[in-house]
């Protein structure tokens, strides 16, 4: 309990303090009025300090003087004090409230982007282009183009491939890498027929000729060759 001596000193020290709180000014008011008052006015330093967190003025410094009061203002403190700055949480009256939480966002991209993969998959499994497919993605699904045509305009890359299949002719349009619209007409060119896989005796041939010691020291030739065998046996 205060003593009874200390009342009217509370509640002139209080009058006194009001017109600064109504200006959101520093509670270090307080405490230089009424220097006697330590206890007290660490008690309403403290409060003060909270008041000021509940309302859209909030103290940016915390400031404890040698004597062990404890303020907290929007300046900062003066050289003598220990100084902390403070750091307020999210969701306060300066802050704009967030917006809807970042994990949903991400679970419905990842979602979208699932989906997205299974329709490639499937289309590249039937052999079929599809808006939004890489190029790569395109490449598995209807292999190397039969004809290029390539342009730069507006700073990104525009190519148009051109597919040879099955009696028809089929144009895929690219922008950086990615399709991004599909004709597929009737007639056109058809697939050239693959070559026949090399029988064995030609894959011994190219063994002998790798082997043969006036090629040992031709080592462009030596690459070539091996290219060949490589080649063949992965055909058969």
């Amino acid at each position: 309990m205060w003593p009874r001596r200390s009342a009217w000193a509370r509640l002139d020290a209080m009058r006194r303090l009001m017109p600064a709180l109504q200006q959101a000014k520093p509670v270090r008011a307080f405490v230089k009025a009424c220097p006697h008052q330590r206890q007290w006015a660490k008690l309403v330093a403290l409060a003060c300090g909270a008041l000021l967190f509940s309302t859209g003025v909030q103290a940016q410094y915390k400031c404890k003087s040698a004597d062990g009061a404890v303020t907290f203002q929007q300046t900062p403190c003066a050289a003598s004090e220990q100084q902390e700055r403070l750091r307020h949480a999210a969701g306060s009256a300066s802050e704009p409230a967030s917006g809807p939480p970042k994990d949903g966002q991400s679970a419905q991209a990842k979602l979208v982007e699932l989906e997205r993969r299974l329709r490639i998959r499937e289309a590249i499994n039937v052999g079929r282009p599809m808006v939004g497919m890489t190029q790569d993605e395109l490449s598995q699904a209807l292999g190397s183009p039969d004809r290029t045509n390539t342009g730069q305009y507006g700073g990104s890359q525009q190519d148009q491939l051109i597919y040879y299949r099955n009696g028809r002719t089929v144009y895929v349009y690219t922008r950086d890498g990615v399709v991004t619209a599909i004709q597929d007409q009737d007639g056109g060119k058809s697939a050239a027929p693959p070559k026949p896989c090399p029988s064995a005796r030609e894959i011994r041939d190219i063994e002998m000729d790798i082997s043969k010691i006036a090629n040992r020291d031709n080592p462009q030739l030596q690459a070539e060759l091996h290219k060949r065998l490589h080649d063949a046996k992965a055909c058969r």
